[in-house]
């Protein structure tokens, strides 16, 4: 969405990177990053920064009220983000997973049926 503008992204003080309301949960996010070490993980293309596109899409989340029991499936409008491990397909979806605490992970998701 050309009106979407996402928050500024940075590194916290303990190293973690968050855009003030969501921190990447590093540990969550490294299946999907690892060029497909997790055998059956959806994955991250090497040219996209995975983390701040899950920031992003989890701030679009919560304008557009797209988040249903702390996922929400979110379209990307800039070309394909990753490889849906089920299909092989490139996607410019992308699912994103809330935590109670603020941290979030997020893979390529399937294209919408």
């Amino acid at each position: 969405n050309k009106n979407f503008e996402p928050p500024k992204t940075y590194t916290d003080t303990k190293g973690n990177y968050t855009n003030g309301t969501y921190t990447v949960n590093k540990e969550k996010m490294m299946k999907h990053v690892d060029g497909g070490k997790t055998p059956g993980k959806s994955q991250f293309l090497y040219n996209v920064d995975a983390d701040k596109a899950v920031l992003d899409a989890a701030s679009y989340a919560d304008k557009y009220g797209l988040w249903k029991d702390g996922k929400a499936r979110v379209p990307v409008s800039n070309g394909a983000v990753g490889v849906y491990n089920k299909t092989g397909e490139l996607t410019e979806y992308i699912n994103v997973y809330r935590e109670q605490n603020g941290m979030v992970h997020g893979s390529p998701a399937s294209l919408p049926k």
